[in-house]
């Protein structure tokens, strides 16, 4: 893919982080933007022009929870702005009866604020699961992502 795909914070993030002047909130949002910036590097040859393009990079199961914290890279290369989503998605790892919830997963306006395309966010979120891990957590190579029906609102 020759076009250039930039990394972002969504509308909340950048919310969340504005008046927070201190290294550490910095330090963040550097290594947050730097793990984009690298998964747009090492990722683009699978991203699809015309598209949504949805990645479950890491997945941290929390047994007591019984829940995940899954980080998702998400890449609007759809040609126009985006301020809200809704996506279809079921996750899966190979372990020991691990299963995911199958999700019906909104991303609010409030969240996502203006989502142009060519940028590319990381959005973490709780994702039900059943069964016991084996591990800690999973990464990009061991977590399948179906993603099934996308729907999307454009700012008005």
């Amino acid at each position: 893919m020759a076009r250039e795909i930039k990394p972002a914070l969504t509308y909340a993030q950048n919310q969340a982080i504005e008046g927070v002047n201190n290294q550490a909130a910095e330090r963040d949002v550097d290594q947050v933007m730097d793990f984009i910036e690298n998964f747009i590097q090492t990722y683009t040859d699978y991203f699809e022009d015309g598209k949504i393009n949805l990645f479950a990079v890491e997945a941290h199961p929390n047994l007591r929870q019984k829940e995940a914290q899954v980080a998702f890279v998400l890449i609007n290369l759809t040609g126009e702005t985006i301020s809200e989503l809704n996506a279809e998605l079921q996750l899966e790892v190979e372990d020991f009866g691990v299963s995911f919830e199958a999700m019906d997963w909104t991303i609010p306006s409030e969240f996502l604020g203006n989502w142009e395309d060519g940028y590319a966010i990381l959005v973490v979120d709780n994702v039900k699961m059943t069964g016991s891990p084996t591990q800690m957590a999973y990464g990009i190579g061991e977590i399948s992502l179906e993603v099934g029906e996308i729907t999307v609102r454009h700012p008005r």
